[in-house]
């Protein structure tokens, strides 16, 4: 029995939910200081704005996220790909190399900004830009799956539904829950024939044109990556280069899931 994929994930979704107010004006459940829950510069490698070094956020950082489709996309992803690889190498393992797969992407996180932004990072500017979420470790999981698990094994089994379904999920679900393009449930019913069609457009695509492709792509994991990057981000990628050229702050980036959160 797989626990560590579970483990993770139910912390990232309980850690959500928990410190944010049930109502407005209610106190949260888990109420930690978010610097104890976030990466920055001046926590790990220290800086002339610094409140003394919590390396300790490395680890930390990867359980917090600050957007609900941040938190939804990440939880997926790990379910959809970690349980198959947790089978093969073990819990403990699973869950150590999570741990340090997330820690050093972290590492690479400023490491960037130190290359990227030399004066900004001299003037301590740089070390206070702050991140949270466990896309590092969740991707970097992803990627060791994609690397190592044989192509016919089968992927999506933590989502309990088809690999290419699997898939879909994990790309489209999100997007309900954000305002990018225009498809947040929360928004309804002011947007509701765009969520209907785009409904509509997955449950006939779903029915047709799908399953004889997932066929064409071969079982397994191949079938999973196929589906995620070719059917999935590809035409997400361009509608985002189509409409780059608005100059709404979304389109620029500036929206939580891009300023703090990874």
């Amino acid at each position: 029995m797989e626990w560590a994929v579970f483990l993770i994930a139910g912390l990232c979704l309980f850690l959500y939910v928990a410190r944010r107010p049930i109502m407005p004006g209610a106190v949260p459940l888990v109420r930690l200081n978010s610097h104890h829950l976030s990466v920055d510069g001046n926590s790990v490698v220290g800086g002339p704005f610094g409140e003394g070094l919590r390396p300790y956020v490395l680890i930390t950082a990867l359980f917090h996220h600050a957007a609900s489709s941040h938190v939804i996309n990440n939880t997926l992803m790990l379910l959809a790909t970690g349980r198959e690889l947790e089978r093969r190498i073990g819990g403990l393992a699973f869950l150590l190399l999570f741990c340090l797969t997330g820690a050093f992407g972290w590492l690479c996180t400023l490491a960037n900004y130190y290359i990227t932004m030399p004066e900004a990072w001299k003037d301590g500017i740089a070390q206070m830009q702050t991140s949270v979420g466990s896309s590092p470790a969740t991707y970097g999981m992803a990627t060791m799956a994609a690397i190592t698990l044989p192509v016919d094994d089968p992927v999506g089994g933590g989502l309990f539904c088809t690999t290419w379904a699997s898939a879909m999920l994990l790309l489209w679900a999100p997007k309900f829950f954000d305002d990018k393009y225009g498809l947040n449930l929360a928004q309804l019913p002011s947007n509701w024939v765009r969520v209907g069609s785009v409904g509509v457009a997955c449950a006939v695509a779903s029915c047709t044109v799908l399953p004889p492709l997932a066929s064409w792509a071969g079982p397994g994991a191949s079938q999973f990556f196929f589906f995620y990057l070719f059917v999935c981000c590809v035409p997400f990628t361009l509608v985002d280069w189509l409409s780059s050229g608005k100059s709404s702050a979304t389109d620029h980036g500036m929206h939580d899931d891009h300023l703090t959160p990874c």
